[in-house]
Protein backbone atom coordinates (compact mmCIF):
# COMPACT_ATOMS: atom_id res chain seq x y z
CA UNK A 1 0.00 0.00 0.00
CA UNK A 2 2.84 2.33 1.04
CA UNK A 3 4.90 1.55 -2.67
CA UNK A 4 1.56 2.11 -4.45
CA UNK A 5 0.97 5.82 -2.15
CA UNK A 6 4.67 6.43 -3.41
CA UNK A 7 4.28 5.75 -6.90
CA UNK A 8 1.10 8.04 -7.06
CA UNK A 9 3.00 10.69 -5.42
CA UNK A 10 6.01 10.35 -7.66
CA UNK A 11 3.64 10.75 -10.45
CA UNK A 12 1.52 13.65 -9.28
CA UNK A 13 4.81 15.84 -8.77
CA UNK A 14 6.27 14.43 -12.43
CA UNK A 15 2.98 16.02 -13.93
CA UNK A 16 2.76 19.39 -11.99
CA UNK A 17 6.43 19.87 -12.81
CA UNK A 18 5.94 19.15 -16.24
CA UNK A 19 2.70 21.79 -16.17
CA UNK A 20 4.67 24.57 -14.45
CA UNK A 21 7.78 24.15 -16.98
CA UNK A 22 5.19 24.14 -19.95
CA UNK A 23 3.75 27.75 -18.66
CA UNK A 24 7.10 29.31 -17.73
CA UNK A 25 8.67 28.34 -20.89
CA UNK A 26 5.59 29.93 -23.07
CA UNK A 27 5.63 33.55 -23.67
CA UNK A 28 2.90 36.25 -21.89
CA UNK A 29 1.66 38.91 -24.30
CA UNK A 30 -0.91 41.27 -23.33
CA UNK A 31 -3.32 42.77 -26.08
CA UNK A 32 -4.07 46.56 -25.92
CA UNK A 33 -7.66 46.94 -28.15
CA UNK A 34 -7.38 49.84 -30.68
CA UNK A 35 -10.33 51.04 -32.85
CA UNK A 36 -12.42 49.33 -35.07
CA UNK A 37 -14.87 49.52 -38.07
CA UNK A 38 -17.67 48.31 -38.70
CA UNK A 39 -18.07 49.72 -41.61
CA UNK A 40 -14.81 47.76 -43.05
CA UNK A 41 -14.89 44.68 -40.92
CA UNK A 42 -11.78 45.42 -39.37
CA UNK A 43 -10.21 45.63 -36.19
CA UNK A 44 -6.65 47.29 -34.69
CA UNK A 45 -5.07 46.54 -32.08
CA UNK A 46 -1.53 46.46 -30.50
CA UNK A 47 0.61 43.50 -29.00
CA UNK A 48 3.39 43.77 -26.66
CA UNK A 49 5.96 41.17 -25.19
CA UNK A 50 8.84 40.82 -23.67
CA UNK A 51 11.17 37.66 -26.03
CA UNK A 52 13.79 36.35 -24.50
CA UNK A 53 14.70 35.22 -27.98
CA UNK A 54 13.58 36.37 -32.08
CA UNK A 55 10.70 34.64 -32.44
CA UNK A 56 8.45 34.17 -35.85
CA UNK A 57 4.62 35.71 -34.62
CA UNK A 58 1.52 34.46 -35.79
CA UNK A 59 -2.17 35.24 -35.02
CA UNK A 60 -4.90 33.44 -34.97
CA UNK A 61 -8.67 33.28 -34.21
CA UNK A 62 -11.04 30.39 -33.96
CA UNK A 63 -8.37 28.22 -35.84
CA UNK A 64 -7.93 30.91 -38.47
CA UNK A 65 -4.33 32.01 -39.14
CA UNK A 66 -5.05 36.29 -39.43
CA UNK A 67 -3.43 38.71 -41.90
CA UNK A 68 -3.04 42.06 -42.40
CA UNK A 69 -5.25 44.26 -45.01
CA UNK A 70 -2.03 44.14 -46.07
CA UNK A 71 -1.90 40.19 -46.54
CA UNK A 72 0.72 39.68 -44.13
CA UNK A 73 0.56 36.64 -42.06
CA UNK A 74 3.60 36.45 -40.43
CA UNK A 75 6.23 38.76 -38.30
CA UNK A 76 9.51 38.66 -36.88
CA UNK A 77 9.67 40.00 -33.42
CA UNK A 78 13.15 40.90 -31.91
CA UNK A 79 14.13 39.35 -28.99
CA UNK A 80 13.69 41.93 -26.07
CA UNK A 81 10.70 44.42 -25.63
CA UNK A 82 8.58 44.28 -28.73
CA UNK A 83 5.29 46.22 -29.65
CA UNK A 84 3.22 46.05 -32.70
CA UNK A 85 0.17 47.20 -33.98
CA UNK A 86 -2.10 45.14 -36.22
CA UNK A 87 -5.21 46.15 -38.67
CA UNK A 88 -6.63 42.72 -39.32
CA UNK A 89 -10.08 42.58 -41.02
CA UNK A 90 -12.56 40.97 -39.14
CA UNK A 91 -13.61 37.11 -39.37
CA UNK A 92 -16.87 36.39 -40.28
CA UNK A 93 -19.46 36.22 -37.64
CA UNK A 94 -17.69 37.79 -35.32
CA UNK A 95 -18.03 41.22 -33.08
CA UNK A 96 -15.28 43.39 -31.65
CA UNK A 97 -15.61 42.02 -28.50
CA UNK A 98 -16.04 38.21 -29.72
CA UNK A 99 -12.89 39.14 -31.77
CA UNK A 100 -10.76 39.61 -28.78
CA UNK A 101 -12.21 36.59 -27.12
CA UNK A 102 -10.74 34.05 -29.29
CA UNK A 103 -7.48 36.12 -30.54
CA UNK A 104 -4.60 33.59 -29.80
CA UNK A 105 -1.09 34.91 -30.37
CA UNK A 106 1.35 32.18 -31.42
CA UNK A 107 5.35 32.68 -31.41
CA UNK A 108 7.51 30.05 -33.14
CA UNK A 109 4.46 28.06 -33.50
CA UNK A 110 3.60 28.15 -29.70
CA UNK A 111 0.49 29.59 -28.30
CA UNK A 112 1.66 32.41 -25.91
CA UNK A 113 -0.16 33.15 -22.71
CA UNK A 114 -2.17 36.77 -22.63
CA UNK A 115 -1.51 38.05 -19.34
Amino acid sequence: MNKLIVVILVIVVAVAGVLIWDHESRVEYTVDPGTSSEMLDTVMFTVSADLDEAATVTLWCDGEKLSTVLNVSEWTAPAGSWEQTFLVPLPDGLTESGFYDRLTVEFDGRAGIQV
